[in-house]
């Protein structure tokens, strides 16, 4: 790849317009895209142990030259009877992620009669007499050196234990680990309309999460028509979260990879740290008579250090119910060829939400002051509070009501789903505004406990938006469980 050396701009050939050259500058800078994916596994068992054992490969090459991603990953999930009674289990999941980001915009400010580079092989200027902000965009890609690596780590022990026929006992131990590191360096150069300074930013994070869910749920079947179901369950979460960056500038060399290599005294550094608490109780009841009279009831109890000590804890309900008019015998007896099957619902709940509120909000927090002055003449350095605290921020509560009606024609080939949302936020404070059932993503309180279908129970309650999780620090980190 062409290197860029600072040197004095030289005086173009303008009096014969047939010897300048023409670049074609999406040609140089886009390519076609690439992408590889390849999978190995492993699976088998025997009456007491089943195993899996996967790994992966995957690259991505960019549209953009230089601009790629590729990820290596391992799997493996192992369950074990240890007797009729009792089964455990883990799965583990490890994935490192490597990328150069870097994209630009489209160079639609573009001079066509330049060259990419210079015969000595340096990257081309804008020709003189010629006042642009346009530059080389190809040089804008080379001069920026963007690596980036991730490592990500899943992994999760379970034991399910049958105590008696219909009587269950699962506990879940599950635990996450994220770190990762941005290098971006930008050269310094005089290849525009006036010179630029060199850049040099490193950024690193960490994130860790346990998780530890148990469930007990009791299911049977009375009389051949009443089918009863139970389930109670508690839920505990810890996280923690790291960043660090720093800038720096004034680098003798292309692709420095430490700050100590700097010759200009001028960093600067920022960190955060935080904490993401939660605790859960909750259950679940459901009974349905003939399989044509159906009726859930849900509850949670959640706890958030979000909030005061007064209002930590929100209590979240939920009920459906619904007639499957279709298995009654006057409907089998009345039906028509044309209509297969007919069900009215309704359903209640309320969701509990803590994300679209920061950590501490009902705390006093300080910030430093470089200079202060308390007399009007002279400058001192301290701490201030940079906000107004709400001792009374409440968990957000959003109440919907559903009524719908399940119908199907032609033996299930077509169906028909109408349904009425009515949906009210009780918001605690000012925030942007949610849009419910804009997605078929679960809102946090039930993807907290996916062993707990609470909404399924609220006429599928959906939520746009979602947590900020260790995941989120990185976009691409998202990408590493795939």
């Amino acid at each position: 790849m062409a290197k860029y050396t600072q040197k004095p701009r030289v005086e173009q050939i303008w009096n014969d317009p047939s010897s300048l050259p023409y670049t074609d500058w999406v040609d140089e800078i886009y390519r076609n895209g690439l992408e590889h994916s390849y999978n190995l596994s492993l699976s088998g068992g025997s009456g007491k142990i089943r195993y899996y054992l996967a790994g992966a490969y995957e690259r991505e090459n960019g549209t953009q030259v230089d601009n790629w991603w590729e990820r290596i990953s391992a799997r493996v999930n192992v369950d074990y009877a240890v007797n009729r009674a009792v089964t455990v289990g883990t799965r583990v999941y490890f994935a490192r992620l490597r990328e150069n980001p870097y994209t630009m915009s489209f160079p639609w400010d573009s001079i066509p009669f330049m060259t990419v580079t210079d015969p000595d092989g340096s990257w081309s200027a804008i020709p003189d007499g010629i006042d642009t902000s346009a530059g080389n965009p190809r040089a804008d890609i080379g001069l920026h050196h963007y690596k980036s690596s991730d490592l990500v780590g899943n992994a999760d022990l379970y034991m399910d234990w049958n105590i008696v026929d219909g009587l269950k006992f699962n506990v879940t131990g599950a635990a996450h680990f994220g770190g990762g590191y941005d290098d971006n360096y930008t050269e310094a150069n005089d290849l525009g309309r006036s010179p630029t300074t060199d850049s040099y930013y490193k950024y690193q994070d960490y994130s860790e999460e346990y998780t530890l869910t148990t469930t007990l749920s009791y299911g049977k079947v009375f009389g051949g028509r009443h089918d009863f179901n139970v389930m109670a369950g508690f839920e505990v979460k810890n996280a923690n979260y790291a960043f660090t960056g720093a800038t720096a500038t004034g680098f003798p060399i292309s692709d420095p990879e430490s700050f100590a290599l700097s010759t200009i005294d001028d960093m600067t550094a920022s960190g955060t740290l935080s904490h993401d608490r939660f605790m859960s109780f909750f259950g679940r009841l459901t009974y349905s008579y003939a399989g044509r009279y159906l009726f859930t009831a849900n509850f949670r109890r959640d706890g958030s250090p979000k909030f005061g000590p007064s209002h930590r804890w929100g209590n979240f309900p939920s009920f459906s119910a619904g007639w499957k008019i279709s298995e009654e015998p006057f409907f089998k007896n009345w039906a028509q060829n044309w209509l297969t099957s007919l069900k009215p619902r309704v359903s209640w709940g309320i969701l509990g939400n803590d994300t679209a509120l920061d950590s501490y909000s009902y705390l006093s927090s300080f910030r430093n002051v470089a200079l202060h002055s308390f007399d009007g003449a002279s400058d001192v350095a301290g701490y201030n509070n940079p906000k107004v605290i709400n001792e009374d921020i409440k968990w957000e509560s959003i109440r919907t009501l559903d009524v719908g009606l399940d119908a199907a024609f032609l033996g299930h080939h077509l169906s028909v789903l109408a349904r009425h949302d009515v949906h009210h936020a009780g918001q605690s404070r000012p925030h942007r505004q949610h849009r419910l059932g804009a997605s078929r993503e679960l809102p946090q309180q039930c993807r907290r406990t996916q062993l707990l279908h609470q909404c399924q129970c609220v006429a599928e309650l959906e939520q746009g938006r979602g947590p900020r999780s260790p995941d989120s620090l990185h976009l691409r980190r998202r990408r590493a469980s795939e």
